[in-house]
């Protein structure tokens, strides 16, 4: 997926913390 450099930081934490918190 194709995320804007001033996305990219917000939603990058979110989905890493997600994954680490689900797996």
């Amino acid at each position: 997926a194709v995320i804007r450099a001033g996305e990219a930081t917000p939603y990058a934490n979110i989905i890493l913390r997600s994954g680490v918190n689900f797996s």
